[in-house]
């Protein structure tokens, strides 16, 4: 093995352990230039065709037949001798639709490249992102591009030490696939962005007419790599287990949802914790999956009454908000989840007032309590009373001449 050959080599090994996809550790991350895209699926054809059983094709060939071969049968020309003729005729008109097909297609791909690029730099200028800002550009290298051309005119790769440079100096490169999606000139594009050194790789789709769809691509290549970097979710709820419904579970009573849960050592949760471990979903630690629309769940808060509360994920159509009792609902079955470990000084503190609002009669109790709801962004809080006091401190003040303390 040639020495110079072998040193690429170790090179692009010792290359590929560092970093990862997600950071090239410099300043702006490079994409080769050649974006290569190939032709996919024509899915339009594809779906007519399997929509067409086999007597159905025979009808449809017969038919083109009869209309060509009848009036030349008629004007006293032989049938059997048409018969190659017309054959023929129909073997050609398949050629040439192929033809036009690929000649369709021809050129396409060199337009992608040039249509994507150009839609690509477009989302530098409309979000005003000046040279210093970027994080990615292509490879604007004149030596590296013309070593490439030639090697591809030679039919060879580009010289070793040219690979060497494209090597140092590029980070990703792009391929794609194009297809036809429809009769109406409508496209599927998949476009990979590829970390050689990682091999790691990221897809994007678009779909629709073909300059739109570059233009969603470039969109969202652009988005993946000038987007801010936000900080993680961090699970809000960390000394919680969540446990799913029994197997097999649809709506049941409250009450079954309770022994339920006991029998695995658990508890009803409140609303306040489903709701933050259904915003964190199951992709994340400590989340549960979006709770569906039009559905109840069995919780354990109580309000202002002295039952069992539900939970309604549509509820904010109705007074008072999601958290409500089955007054005015009959029975009630609903879905659950089940909860283990401590409940959080907030949820606590929210019950606690809820508590003494369900015990106490005194009216200017009630006013500082509901004030105090409406504060803390309770689902439950009675916006009537949300300008009652001037702060917190006056409806505490009031609470503590009655002799209660929070």
């Amino acid at each position: 093995m040639k020495k110079g050959v072998l040193t690429a080599m170790v090179l692009l090994c010792s290359i590929a352990k560092a970093g990862d996809f997600a950071s090239t550790h410099k300043s702006v991350a490079m994409i080769w230039p050649d974006i290569v895209f190939i032709q996919g699926a024509d899915f339009n054809n594809f779906n007519a065709t399997i929509q067409q059983t086999r007597d159905q094709v025979r009808q449809m060939l017969m038919e083109e037949f009869g209309d060509t071969a009848m009036p030349m049968v008629m004007m006293g020309a032989d049938a059997t001798s048409l018969a190659p003729v017309l054959a023929n005729i129909l073997l050609t008109f398949d050629q040439m639709y192929e033809i036009h097909r690929h000649d369709a297609f021809a050129g396409v791909p060199q337009s992608l490249d040039g249509l994507f690029k150009a839609a690509f730099e477009a989302q530098f200028t409309r979000y005003g992102i000046p040279e210093s800002a970027r994080k990615v550009a292509f490879v604007r290298d004149p030596s590296l591009l013309q070593a490439a051309q030639e090697g591809r005119r030679a039919g060879h790769p580009m010289a070793t030490d040219k690979a060497v440079q494209a090597i140092l100096n590029v980070d990703y490169v792009l391929y794609g696939v194009v297809s036809v999606a429809d009769g109406a000139g409508n496209v599927s594009i998949t476009l990979t962005l590829e970390n050689y050194r990682s091999g790691e790789a990221r897809t994007f789709s678009a779909g629709g007419e073909i300059q739109l769809a570059v233009q969603d691509l470039a969109a969202a290549l652009f988005n993946f790599f000038q987007g801010q970097e936000y900080q993680e979710w961090k699970n809000p709820q960390p000394q919680l287990q969540w446990i799913p419904a029994a197997p097999g579970t649809g709506d049941v009573l409250a009450g079954t949802a309770k022994i339920a849960c006991k029998s695995q050592g658990a508890r009803i949760p409140f609303a306040r914790e489903l709701i933050m471990a259904s915003a964190t979903t199951q992709f994340h630690e400590g989340g549960i999956p979006i709770l569906a629309e039009h559905e109840k769940f069995v919780v354990a808060d109580k309000q202002r009454h002295n039952e069992q509360y539900y939970y309604f994920t549509d509820g904010q159509q109705y007074p008072g908000g999601p958290v409500r009792s089955a007054a005015g609902f009959g029975t009630v079955i609903a879905r659950y989840w089940c909860v283990k470990g401590p409940v959080s000084d907030d949820v606590r503190e929210v019950e606690n007032l809820y508590a003494i609002l369900r015990k106490n009669s005194d009216p200017e109790v009630a006013k500082a309590i509901e004030y105090i709801l409406t504060q803390m962004g309770d689902y439950g809080a009675n916006p009537h009373y949300v300008e009652s006091f001037a702060d917190l401190e006056a409806a505490e003040s009031l609470l503590r001449s009655k002799g209660i303390l929070l």
